[in-house]
């Protein structure tokens, strides 16, 4: 419905509004966006609204959000650049991804949807998928806290994790256990033997 111009742009937009030039190149990423969402009524701030200019009525402005921009933390590119990305999320509001979910932990719990990609020019194959469901599901810390929408059936999962998969977590099996034995054998050598912890 409207874009909030950040304050060194404010000066432009104004003359193009005057001039009617209808084209603003911007400098400087916007404030916010206003935007209606047909299926919303809800907006908390409709009374503020009214109060700032009559016109923006509550059956006007009942249906909108204000979307602010969001930057994330850095991040190495290639492992030459430092990237920040900064943009205007427009997605249900605690709703990610199987990969932008990796490595974290979801302490409330956790609404998967375990749809899979059928069809069309890249479906996807078992493996992956066993993996996209893999990463979901160890994002909770109990059971409870699960709730799967168009889960495959126990069986599936029955079969286990994908050969490549088996192979890599094998390797890492015994790498942990050959870095536990150096480290059983550097904490007896400075005499900490008392907290080490037999199994």
């Amino acid at each position: 419905m409207h874009i909030v111009p950040h304050a060194e742009d404010a000066d432009a937009v104004e003359a193009a509004l005057r001039l009617g030039s209808g084209t603003v190149y911007l400098k400087k990423v916007p404030k916010g966006i206003w935007v209606r969402m047909d299926k919303y009524k809800s907006a908390p701030f409709t009374q503020v609204l009214k109060e700032h200019h009559g016109n923006l009525q509550p059956a006007v402005t009942s249906s909108l959000v204000f979307i602010e921009p969001k930057t994330s933390d850095p991040f190495k590119f290639r492992n030459d650049y430092v990237v920040v990305r900064t943009g205007f999320p427009i997605s249900h509001a605690r709703a990610v991804t199987s990969t932008a979910c990796q490595g974290r932990t979801m302490p409330d719990g956790v609404l998967i949807d375990c749809g899979r990609q059928e069809g069309g020019s890249n479906p996807k194959e078992d493996d992956d998928w066993w993996l996209d469901l893999y990463v979901m599901l160890s994002r909770a810390t109990r059971l409870q806290d699960l709730l799967l929408i168009r889960a495959p059936d126990i069986t599936w999962f029955a079969k286990g994790p994908p050969k490549a998969l088996q192979k890599q977590l094998a390797k890492f099996a015994r790498r942990t256990s050959r870095c536990r034995q150096e480290a059983e054998r550097i904490a007896k050598e400075f005499g900490f033997s008392a907290f080490l912890h037999e199994e």
